[in-house]
């Protein structure tokens, strides 16, 4: 009867064990991807800045909304429903540029 009690005891200490490894794991694996999203800017798709500090706005924009490019409100409240506007201090063909630069930075995450 001991033995088998051993036994039944061996296999819960080894299942316990790796339920500890594989919440770590989880728990790392959480840790590793909510650090890469949230250093990642809303604006340029470029890791390392919030936007905030995106060194794409000049510093009189970077307390206007990105969606609508008015102040009073940022973008997480921002009731614009239409296509995102050309940004103030770009013209159309540098907005151009810019949106394909986005899009390579997405795409290289």
């Amino acid at each position: 009867m001991s033995e088998k009690l051993d036994i039944i005891e061996k296999k819960i200490e080894g299942i316990l064990n790796a339920l500890r490894i594989t919440t770590q794991v989880i728990a790392d694996l959480h840790i590793n991807n909510t650090s890469k999203k949230q250093n990642i800017c809303y604006f340029c798709n470029t890791p390392g800045h919030w936007i905030q500090k995106c060194p794409e706005i000049p510093t009189e924009f970077q307390e206007y909304c990105i969606r609508c490019w008015r102040r009073g409100h940022f973008s997480k409240k921002c009731k614009y429903k239409g296509k995102m506007p050309v940004s103030p201090w770009m013209n159309e063909q540098e907005y151009q540029l810019f949106l394909e630069k986005c899009l390579k930075n997405e795409s290289q995450q």
